[in-house]
């Protein structure tokens, strides 16, 4: 069996297009009960938001604001 180095990504992240896509099925709630029910207090409405409308750099910004494992 191959050794697995523990720094590989399990999961591959979205490219810009797919992440675009899967944003479009959101369906962009006013008062959006993911954002309520959210454990890590983030705002996943204003995120997916974000990223429906190409603002890559304001969904990371959203993520980052309580969450400072994000990234990771």
């Amino acid at each position: 069996m191959p050794q697995q180095n523990y720094l590989d990504e399990l999961t591959p992240a979205f490219t810009p297009l797919l992440a675009i896509k899967e944003a479009s099925r959101c369906l962009l709630c006013h008062d959006a009960p993911c954002s309520q029910a959210c454990p890590a207090q983030t705002d996943p409405g204003k995120f997916i938001r974000s990223i429906y409308f190409r603002n890559f750099k304001g969904a990371a910004e959203t993520i980052r604001e309580n969450n400072a494992l994000g990234a990771v």
